[in-house]
């Protein structure tokens, strides 16, 4: 009893919040918790995550998953040092593979090394849509360069807003320019097969549409 009395008072007097142990789901670990520590947990997590390829496996799989990471030296283990297990679980659920999560699904803007895999090189960003995660480029030779960022499940959601901004861009729709459609696919939580890669890329093809896919 001494030591939760001590632990108490600690808090209280440390970062400025009453407490009781009864109430302790109002606290917030995440001030409990050092900044080296949860720097620390957090790079050692995202590392376990795509070891695991967290956003390719199924609810139940992650829910195991999960019970490991509490349970791992340099993860939950080194959290608990802090707070208990309870918090530590939903401390790695809620903050650390959320964040993990968002970071992962991201558009990115920059895709310059995707480009360059279709031997697309030295070209100007003109135009960003950020709603539609579009944007145009300028290669050195004067052709244009259409590119949408989309996942694999949403792929003609993509493909829709490629052939729309072109439709709306009277320089684009010139036959005197050359005109590069990219559709720029990232995985994230769809573990596609090669068939499904190359039956996609082929009928892409068709319509004069490069496909390349991102990380």
């Amino acid at each position: 009893m001494r030591t939760k009395v001590r632990t108490l008072s600690f808090l209280r007097f440390e970062f400025g919040f009453e407490t009781s142990w009864h109430l302790k789901g109002r606290v917030n670990v995440a001030k409990i918790i050092p900044s080296n520590i949860k720097t620390l947990v957090e790079q050692r997590c995202f590392e376990l995550l795509d070891e695991w390829r967290y956003l390719n496996r199924s609810r139940s799989e992650n829910g195991r998953f999960m019970d490991q990471l509490v349970s791992h030296q340099e993860v939950g283990k080194r959290l608990q040092d802090f707070i208990d297990t309870a918090a530590t679980r939903k401390y790695i659920k809620d903050v650390i593979v959320n964040k993990y999560a968002k970071k992962k699904r991201v558009m990115p803007r920059n895709i310059d090394t995707v480009l360059r895999s279709v031997s697309i090189r030295d070209f100007d960003e003109l135009d960003w849509v950020e709603d539609d995660h579009l944007s145009l480029h300028r290669t050195s030779h004067g052709h244009m360069v259409v590119t949408a960022r989309t996942t694999f499940v949403k792929w003609e959601t993509g493909l829709r807003k490629i052939l729309l901004y072109v439709n709306l861009k009277p320089l684009l729709r010139n036959p005197a320019h050359t005109v590069i459609k990219v559709l720029a696919v990232f995985e994230h939580s769809s573990d596609v097969n090669e068939t499904d890669r190359e039956e996609l890329r082929s009928a892409l093809e068709i319509i004069g549409i490069q496909v390349v896919w991102g990380t």
